[in-house]
């Protein structure tokens, strides 16, 4: 309805066949076959493929279970901008410097941010490499390392 156009890949599994199927059937009665691919779950090469052929990430979870979704950090190892519900553990690793957060259950919130990021590659390329930096910076084996070392040599010496 935004007037963009776009692709989008859907990955994950679908919580049951009965919404698989209402998926599948919205995608036929809007005409968005074309646009969009449902890839399942996505394992190994072929999420890191996935990452490397996207310019957005999109993750608008409310999942009961959900706290600090690691798949944040690989979108954002991979410099993509980020769109996703300000939900439990998520705005600790999404902000407006690498994305957007949104409220939960808001499908027009969502859109209107994607479409945002769609029309607009300089705030993509920014958001995401502000998110690329922020998980170099903090994310990463050797920055846990060096938290981890300063955190017990502390505990150590005081």
């Amino acid at each position: 309805n935004k007037g963009c156009s776009f692709s989008l890949a859907l990955a994950g599994g679908f919580a049951s066949a009965d919404f698989e199927q209402q998926v599948h059937l919205f995608l036929e009665e809007r005409r968005l076959r074309d646009q969009v691919t449902i890839c399942g779950i996505v394992e190994a090469e072929d999420k890191l493929r996935l990452f490397a052929e996207s310019d957005i990430f999109c993750f608008p979870s409310y999942y009961a279970a959900e706290n600090f979704p690691l798949v944040l950090l690989e979108a954002m190892s991979f410099g993509l901008p980020i769109v996703a519900t300000a939900w439990r553990g998520i705005p600790e690793a999404v902000d407006d410097r690498n994305g957007f957060l949104v409220p939960i259950r808001n499908p027009q919130a969502v859109a209107e941010k994607l479409a945002v990021l769609i029309q607009d590659p300089d705030a993509r390329t920014r958001l995401g490499q502000n998110g690329r930096a922020r998980y170099l910076a903090e994310f990463t084996i050797a920055a846990f390392r060096s938290r981890m070392e300063e955190a017990v040599g502390s505990e150590i010496s005081g």
